[in-house]
């Protein structure tokens, strides 16, 4: 889980990181830029925003897909109980009922 999580960080930071290294060193984050460099800074800007938020939603998609103790505690904080589990002995069936300490 923590590998996939660590994964969809860096995919989604990391250009924001560029884009602003690369924009500070050209110098078009001065109030002296042409209004085109501005506007195009700017457009960026709001697209690598949109996809650094990506990262917090799909934190929530990694952990539900990766983390079987979250979707338990998910489980129950919505109220879908999923304690109790049917197994299949030869023709007959057994309700186990598992309980947390």
């Amino acid at each position: 889980m923590l590998i996939s999580v660590s994964i969809l960080f860096w995919f989604t930071y990391l250009p924001v990181a560029v884009w602003f290294l690369y924009f500070k060193a050209l110098g078009y984050m001065d109030a002296s830029a042409h209004p085109e460099d501005l506007e195009f800074a700017k457009m960026g800007h709001t697209i690598l925003t949109l996809i650094s938020f990506a990262n917090t939603a799909g934190n929530f998609f990694l952990y539900c897909l990766t983390g079987q103790r979250f979707r338990q505690e998910l489980g129950e904080m919505l109220g879908i109980k999923r304690n109790s589990k049917v197994k299949e002995v030869g023709n007959s069936s057994v309700k186990t009922v598992s309980q947390k300490l």
